[in-house]
């Protein structure tokens, strides 16, 4: 529930910021109390109202994202929405501007934007959802709708407060909400027209309590999603310094750890997306290679991957370009170049080409003038990616 308000709290903040609009998704069951929660943060602008259904078609979402310029959009009930309309509404809702619509005299239209923090719920996740369309998250999707599950000690709540059981406390919620609500956002408003230099304020606040809430190392993907659970906490701490909300100080500090640290826990790493595929693939694919190479002496056959070399007692191999394709299981050029630069920067390949290229040129006895292989570090791989495994000095 905190972060239901400091999610409100939050949205206006993105203007000062110049920062794209960002969307939260709650994913739990039926009933576990996430449409409360939502109505909850919506309550600090309006009634339940102000809260839509996902139902709304691609075209109808832009008119309601136009109209929250600025300020939360709420949405609930994902599963609701086609697979179709929410792979694009994802990115349309975060990129903040509308389909580009061509006149009946054959100009365009006017293009309607805006800057928002959207709420969503569901009882699925986006990743089932596409599945249905045999599609799977992007890293961008990824980034810009942050999904929290919904395991709390009591569904969405953590403390019932004296009721009976969490359906007591929702209603108690419910009728709460309906006779107060809508002015916590005009409060809020106004406190924050009479800051100064309140874009400098949130910039130098924003790097220390992004500190508070991690020490780790993050990917640019986890280093997004920390900055904005930061900006939550600090609208919340704002929030309570300025006596709008009625928390004690560091409550909104430490509720967005505590869903930062749960929402890693759920993604299960802290690099970027495309790096651990790279890594699960890697696991994969080494033991998979160390079978299929041979001596540089030896022509290669078929079912061969390419040479294994002990040079300065650092084991080298030289992986041909099929069999480096096929073991990063790559299914386009792009995918490629970005698995050969991720595998170049981390130092596990090395290439003696140009600027943009990853291939080695090298001539074994065995192989042919000018061929060119992925040159790579097998133990650099192992030792950076904590494997259980150790290359074998044997040449095949």
């Amino acid at each position: 529930m905190v972060f239901a308000c400091c999610t409100a709290l939050a949205a206006p903040l993105l203007h000062w910021l110049n920062w794209d609009s960002c969307g939260f998704h709650l994913v739990g069951n039926s009933k576990s109390g996430k449409t409360t929660v939502l109505i909850l943060s919506a309550s600090l602008y309006s009634n339940r109202s102000y809260c839509y259904t996902w139902r709304a078609t691609a075209n109808g979402l832009e008119a309601i994202a136009t109209s929250r310029n600025d300020m939360l959009l709420c949405l609930d009930e994902l599963h609701q929405a086609s697979p179709e309309d929410v792979d694009q509404a994802i990115y349309m809702l975060a990129n903040g501007v509308s389909k580009i619509r061509g006149s009946k005299e054959g100009f365009a239209t006017k293009t309607n934007r805006w800057r928002l923090g959207f709420l969503s719920t569901g009882e699925i996740s986006l990743s089932e959802t596409l599945a249905q369309i045999q599609k799977t998250v992007r890293a961008g999707q990824e980034a810009r709708f942050i999904e929290l599950p919904v395991a709390r000690q009591y569904g969405a709540f953590d403390y019932l407060h004296s009721a009976m059981n969490s359906k007591e406390f929702a209603e108690m919620l419910d009728r709460n909400m309906a006779a107060n609500h809508g002015t916590v956002f005009l409060a809020w408003i106004e406190y924050l027209s009479k800051q100064p230099n309140l874009a400098e304020y949130l910039r130098t606040e924003l790097a220390k309590i992004r500190e508070k809430l991690s020490k780790s190392q993050h990917g640019n993907q986890t280093g997004y999603a920390l900055d904005r659970f930061a900006l939550l906490a600090l609208a919340g701490e704002m929030a309570i310094a300025a006596g709008i909300m009625p928390w004690g100080p560091n409550e909104a500090i430490n509720s967005m750890r505590n869903l930062y640290e749960c929402w890693l826990d759920n993604r299960g790493h802290h690099h970027d997306s495309e790096e651990h595929a790279l890594r699960r693939i890697l696991a994969h694919a080494l033991p998979l290679w160390e079978l299929a190479l041979v001596e540089p002496s030896q022509a290669l056959q078929d079912g061969d991957v390419g040479y294994v070399v002990n040079d300065n007692d650092e084991c080298e191999w030289f992986i041909t370009k099929p069999a480096f394709r096929d073991g990063l299981q790559i299914q386009h050029v792009s995918q490629l170049s970005q698995r050969a630069n991720m595998m170049k920067q981390r130092g596990w390949l090395m290439t003696n080409e140009g600027a943009g290229r990853f291939e080695f040129k090298r001539q074994f006895p065995g192989g042919k003038p000018h061929d060119r292989y992925y040159r790579i570090f097998p133990s650099k791989i192992i030792r950076d990616l904590h494997l259980n495994t150790q290359v074998s000095q044997i040449k095949h």
